[in-house]
């Protein structure tokens, strides 16, 4: 009886140990849950630093909204004590012989009213009329290599193409001009924007459609400031363009999505 009693003592003591064990390792399981679950909603103490020091350096900027890899930019900058080097590229449509202010003056000059003028240090790279097949021959875009951007924002020359050269071939030979850039230049931030919309487009449509989904197949940010203009099937977006290019309205408001992609929501 004895033995019984001690056998059942026995099992009695370890089973309460085998409960108190596995009490012990919910209850640290249930901690190590609530400390990672806690950790991954709290931002890391150097990106909220760097932050605040970017803030300080150019007034009170926002950060929402602006694109994760071009505030990555900005943070490295300002905290090296040095510039976002900016690159515009693309056709005639970025300069103007009709006296109007275009567009990338207009967004350099709010970029350095918002962040200061020691932060961007910007550039464009106008071709004229040239297409992409143009450019490659001449080697223009090694000019663009050479300025080693940290973000690239191009006009891939759609409207300058449409003639001559079928959205296929544009892109072949825009994949040939990134890929040449990307070699010098390879921490670049790409950003692709189509060329100003126009009255009613055909082929010229589907050529920008084409440039978006390229865009999106090869990791590139597509910025699409056709949003901010007049719809393309409406009389009014003539108000904005001269022929097939922007007029003063027109680069107002391009220059207004490009400004809002560079400073994010207010």
């Amino acid at each position: 009886m004895k033995n019984i009693i001690f056998v059942l003592s026995v099992l009695l003591c370890f089973s309460l140990l085998v409960f108190g064990k596995m009490q012990y390792d919910n209850k640290l399981k249930g901690i190590a849950q609530e400390a990672h679950s806690t950790f991954k909603e709290i931002e890391p103490l150097d990106t909220v630093e760097q932050r605040d020091q970017v803030s300080d350096h150019v007034g009170s900027v926002q950060f929402r909204g602006i694109h994760p890899e071009l505030q990555d930019k900005l943070i490295s900058a300002v905290s090296s004590n040095q510039s976002v080097r900016v690159a515009f590229v693309g056709s005639n449509a970025l300069t103007s012989d009709n006296g109007y202010t275009p567009w990338p003056d207009l967004v350099i000059q709010e970029l350095n009213e918002t962040y200061g003028e020691d932060v961007f240090e910007v550039t464009v790279f106008e071709v004229g009329n040239r297409t992409t097949h143009q450019v490659l021959e001449t080697g223009l875009h090694n000019e663009i290599a050479d300025f080693q951007p940290d973000v690239l924002l191009f006009e891939p020359l759609i409207l300058n193409d449409n003639n001559n050269l079928t959205i296929d071939v544009t892109l072949q030979n825009l994949t040939a001009i990134l890929t040449d850039i990307r070699a010098v230049a390879s921490d670049v931030f790409i950003v692709l924007q189509p060329p100003n919309p126009i009255y009613r487009p055909n082929y010229y449509l589907e050529q920008t459609r084409e440039l978006k989904s390229y865009a999106e197949e090869n990791g590139y940010t597509y910025l699409d400031h056709w949003e901010a203009w007049p719809s393309i099937t409406d009389n009014e977006i003539q108000d904005y363009i001269d022929g097939t290019r922007p007029n003063q309205k027109g680069h107002e408001i391009w220059a207004s999505s490009i400004v809002e992609f560079f400073k994010g929501e207010e």
